[in-house]
């Protein structure tokens, strides 16, 4: 699911002539999520509920 919905989108994105939009936009989007879980790595907003890194945000949130 986790690259397979991504793939599907980028067909249909592709079939509507707006693939250009749909990657500059994913890849703004994981640039974002990655920048904040970089940032918040090593606090108290970042630990998961088990108490390891790298939880906040989630990339789906």
């Amino acid at each position: 699911m986790k690259y397979g919905l991504p793939l599907a989108a980028g067909v249909c994105a592709a079939d509507q002539d707006r693939l250009e939009d749909y990657a500059i936009r994913g890849a703004l989007q994981a640039a974002v999520v990655l920048g904040l879980k970089t940032l918040f790595d090593g606090t108290a907003l970042g630990a998961r509920p088990s108490g390891e890194g790298r939880g906040f945000p989630s990339g789906h949130a």
